[in-house]
């Protein structure tokens, strides 16, 4: 019960506590042991001492059982010989003794002083014998007096001090062993202690360090597992840490965030579905507006042809002759049909770029005479208002691939724009530049600029910057959408520079590398559509298959000089495609405009003559204007050969694609 209490108290510390308790556990052994390592140190230390100490009154006895020897040796040869160099060896051996003496008597333990004081008394005693009765007996000529001295009383006394000497050096012999033995002794103890000590130095860090791996590198895993399963997509994986230390805290955090990521994935689902919803919503809508405008466009351009070519006939008299009123109203019938015109052609356009339905013919043209060809449609109307044109060319390219037909567009509607905005008297000049990878075209003029504020909007749809002038200009305000959308098709852009009352610098770019797109070379672009007999004779046949529709009665018009349309509807072609003797150039199948892609296909795969039409490799064209997704273009281009918008000039462009000049087939 203690145990599992104190593992709770443990478990609930702070981490800065835990590390303080390990770290001051460790700490503390490494002082205890450091204290005993050192006082066992300590006490070697002083028995080596104590060693030496008897090692040296050792030595210093041995050295007085010499000198003892030695000075006997002196006196008795002083006293044969009679020379006084014994006599001053003896003094000299003497002094040295008695600071041998005194370093005995400065090294001996107390307990031992007692006896080393009685052996330097006797000492003592025998040098006086020597010095007083021996050596003076001598000197006054009294030889043998001092002989029988030396023999008889010196001598024994030097051999009792030699007995006592030789006690000492036997016990300090002892001694020094003694200590010795106790050295190793403590000296094995020290290692032994050592191992004991590092032994349980190492067993207390595994203690730690286990006790530390399941306090703070166990939740570290722990949190790790769950952040990579978070990471995985797992957000139902939940961390059990036990404790409230910060790392229980850190896992109770991170499994609110999950709880959070949980509620925010929900709520981030439900949007994305609504968001899916409302998308299909705008594209379902998109698409309707597509084939709405595509729809509208067609039937509005059909009757307003003929509002036109009738009131262009009855301008130009041709059933009799019209007066001042009525020519004035036909030639604004005119004028305001042509203009209706231009408007449903932009919004066509328009719904073209944006169902990705524009495709661009790129030719090869030359720079110096398209772009000055271009200035010639309002070349006319600037000469009416006294307005300058000019022209320059300051780059070095000659030849530049693009759509001339939709940069002729562009380079309209910006003239017309400049014309339209500058004053009586004004100028506008046309300058062509060249980057590293782009050809830039200027088109600037005097006119009355743009407010600052209103530059962002200018190509937005709709959008005229007139402020006080109150639209007193004409337009939709389409114009420049279209020339944006057109440039940005070409992989260029457009920029424009403004300020009121100076006039306006709408700059464009066209990249000088090809870009993608329908490409058609100058000699194709030239080539004319064969309208000679041999042609005819050779008997041109195509097929457009599909409902009545007025695109094909204008279509057999325009190709009426060099081949013959034959037009079947899909249950006509269905029945008679066996019995047709020629072999069709290409094959125009006109979709209706409120077919779907699953009702297109499914027409598609049941056509038995579309397999042997393609068996004998005679390319098949599906007409539509709708707005296709890649995904339904990939199906479709498995069964024709292109997808082409309901447009003459675009349907013209493809039949000529497929006949050369001889009218066989590519």
């Amino acid at each position: 019960m203690k145990t599992r209490k104190w593992k709770r108290v443990w478990i609930n510390l702070p981490i800065s506590r835990k590390l303080t308790i390990a770290m001051g556990g460790i700490l503390g052994i490494v002082v205890i042991t450091t204290l005993v390592s050192t006082s066992l140190f300590f006490s070697m230390t002083q028995n080596y001492k104590n060693v030496l100490q008897k090692q040296e009154a050792w030595f210093s006895q041995q050295e007085i059982k010499h000198y003892i020897y030695a000075r006997i040796n002196s006196v008795l040869e002083y006293i044969t010989t009679g020379k006084t160099e014994y006599l001053n060896k003896y003094y000299s051996d003497s002094r040295e003794v008695q600071k041998i003496e005194q370093t005995l008597l400065d090294h001996t333990p107390p307990n031992q002083l007692h006896e080393v004081e009685e052996f330097m008394e006797a000492s003592e005693d025998w040098e006086f014998l020597l010095e007083n009765k021996v050596i003076p007996v001598y000197q006054l000529g009294n030889r043998e007096d001092a002989w029988l001295t030396l023999t008889e009383e010196a001598e024994p006394i030097a051999l009792t001090l030699i007995d006592a000497v030789n006690r000492f050096t036997e016990m300090k012999e002892d001694e020094i062993l003694n200590l010795s033995k106790e050295n190793v002794k403590r000296g094995q103890s020290l290692v032994f202690f050592g191992i004991a000590i590092t032994l349980f130095s190492i067993f207390l860090a595994l203690v730690l360090a286990w006790i530390l791996k399941n306090s703070m590198v166990k939740p570290i895993l722990l949190l790790n597992q769950g952040t990579r399963r978070l990471s995985e997509g797992d957000l139902d994986y939940r961390v059990t840490i036990d404790g409230h230390d910060e790392f229980g805290q850190l896992g109770e955090a991170f499994n609110q965030m999950g709880n959070r990521l949980n509620g925010l994935i929900r709520k981030l689902n439900e949007t994305n579905q609504r968001l899916v919803a409302e998308s299909r919503n705008a594209l379902a809508a998109n698409r309707l507006k597509s084939e709405f405008l595509a729809t509208i466009s067609h039937e509005l351009r059909t009757p307003l042809n003929g509002i036109i070519g009738f009131a262009e006939v009855l301008k130009e008299g041709l059933f009799g002759p019209l007066n001042a009123k009525q020519q004035e109203y036909v030639t604004y019938i005119v004028d305001n049909a042509n203009h209706q015109l231009d408007l449903i052609n932009d919004l066509l356009d328009l719904s073209k770029i944006e169902a990705g339905k524009m495709e661009l013919h790129l030719h090869s043209v030359d720079v110096e005479s398209f772009f000055a060809k271009t200035l010639v449609v309002i070349q006319e109307r600037a000469k009416n208002q006294g307005i300058t044109l000019s022209y320059k060319n300051l780059s070095s390219v000659e030849q530049i691939e693009l759509d001339p037909k939709r940069v002729t567009e562009i380079m309209n509607n910006l003239l017309s724009n400049a014309v339209k905005f500058t004053p009586r008297g004004g100028a506008i000049s046309v300058t062509i530049r060249q980057s590293r990878d782009f050809l830039l075209v200027s088109v600037q003029d005097t006119g009355i600029g743009i407010r600052k504020k209103s530059l962002e909007k200018i190509f937005l749809p709709f959008y005229q910057d007139e402020g006080a002038l109150d639209r007193r200009f004409d337009g939709t305000g389409l114009g420049l959408n279209l020339t944006r959308r057109l440039v940005e098709l070409h992989g260029g852009e457009i920029t424009v520079e403004s300020e009121v009352g100076k006039g306006t610098t709408f700059t464009f770019s066209l990249p000088l590398k090809q870009i993608q797109g329908s490409h058609e070379n100058s000699a194709n672009q030239n080539q004319p559509l064969s309208g000679d007999k041999e042609d005819h004779d050779q008997n041109l046949v195509i097929w457009l298959i599909g409902d009545e529709d007025p695109l094909i009665d204008m279509l057999r018009e325009r190709v009426k000089g060099y081949a013959e349309v034959k037009h079947y509807s899909v249950d006509e072609i269905a029945i008679e495609w066996e019995s047709e003797k020629d072999l069709p150039r290409c094959v125009l199948y006109l979709c209706n405009i409120t077919s779907d892609i699953s009702f297109i296909l499914n027409q598609l795969l049941e056509m038995e003559w579309l397999k042997w039409v393609q068996d004998a490799g005679i390319p098949v064209f599906l007409i539509s204007g709708q707005s296709f997704s890649p995904k339904e273009k990939g199906l479709l281009y498995k069964l024709v050969k292109e997808i082409i918008y309901p447009d003459l000039q675009i349907i013209e462009s493809n039949i000529k694609n497929c006949c050369d000049k001889d009218g066989k087939r590519k």
